[in-house]
């Protein structure tokens, strides 16, 4: 059992020897401490320990879930929501202020001793992925951003070791249903994924206070909303796959605004260039950011091509379509 730190959190998801389609039609309801909760079965939420330990702590005081049942979904009856709240009334080893969400189809325990939480479990799943795609909406506060994290894991000798990631951070808002897709990132070779566990964060970058222990870069209210999450694997013979791919780039099916979000922050400037199917370069924005967003309202619609440059270099390239 890997023990994760509160300051990493993330997203996860599901199985099948080709592909597995994760919706959240059927949710169990359940009480803590007096707080009515509910989660899709088959997941796990973190707010069921703050709950219960801030009763503990704190008894008679409000508490409050946060993990909603969204209706409708991504054209079925529900999907799952995340939301940061504002935990005011946390005493001791928890601090009070804004406290992240987390969902997770893995079994989630609060370490008591160092306020971080393990996990425990997932699904099965007997391929090495390949990609994970699902339907997100996005409501990030005062810069906020939320988070998805998808572990392809090797447990076959009884402990958990991490083949694969395939995560993102998301800061810009969404208000419709937008499909993303995740490549996954391999470590080295001689892992064969058994499980993947899927965790989905309200709040994916922030920090804490070295001399208190609360949180910040967390607020109030922020959310993230996910339906119909798919692992894919390759067909035929199982194949490690490496991903190139410096950024998630989304959506490519795009109305105004595209999303451009580096897999790593660092202090290099990158180029996006944009051509249309004649090749002739129509628009050039600088990305110096982890989290950008690039306004492509005055495109006219049709098909694009973009290039990511690095140091003059070309980096990575796809197709854009505006409508």
């Amino acid at each position: 059992m890997k023990k994760h730190l509160l300051f990493f959190l993330g997203t996860f998801i599901f199985l099948n020897a080709q592909s597995q389609t994760a919706n959240f039609e059927v949710w169990q309801n359940y009480n803590v401490a007096g707080v009515q909760l509910h989660i899709a079965n088959g997941w796990h939420g973190l707010d069921s320990s703050i709950v219960m330990y801030g009763a503990l702590l704190n008894p008679g005081a409000p508490f409050y879930a946060q993990i909603e049942k969204e209706t409708p979904g991504n054209g079925s009856i529900a999907a799952l929501k995340v939301v940061t709240k504002n935990q005011s009334e946390l005493t001791g080893i928890i601090p009070a202020g804004p406290f992240p969400s987390l969902a997770s189809n893995a079994v989630i325990s609060v370490n008591t001793g160092t306020g971080g939480f393990d996990l425990l479990g997932g699904w099965a799943f007997n391929n090495n992925p390949v990609s994970a795609t699902m339907w997100i909406k996005n409501a990030p506060v005062s810069g906020d951003s939320t988070s998805i994290t998808v572990y392809a894991i090797d447990n076959s000798d009884g402990g958990d070791s991490i083949a694969a990631i395939a995560d993102t951070l998301l800061g810009a808002t969404i208000n419709s249903w937008t499909k993303i897709t995740l490549p996954f990132k391999y470590n080295t070779s001689g892992f064969n994924t058994t499980l993947v566990r899927v965790l989905i964060s309200s709040s994916g970058n922030f920090g804490s206070d070295t001399t208190t222990g609360a949180f910040i870069g967390l607020h109030d209210s922020t959310s993230l909303t996910v339906d119909d999450i798919e692992i894919v694997a390759p067909t035929g013979v199982r194949q490690y796959v490496y991903s190139s791919k410096a950024a998630n780039v989304y959506p490519t099916l795009v109305s105004d605004i595209l999303n451009v979000n580096f897999q790593q922050n660092d202090e290099t400037a990158y180029l996006l260039n944009i051509y249309d199917v004649k090749g002739s370069q129509i628009k050039t924005v600088r990305l110096s950011k982890l989290i950008n967003t690039v306004d492509l309202s005055s495109l006219t619609n049709g098909d694009y091509i973009f290039s990511i440059r690095k140091n003059k270099q070309i980096i990575q390239t796809g197709k854009l379509t505006k409508f």
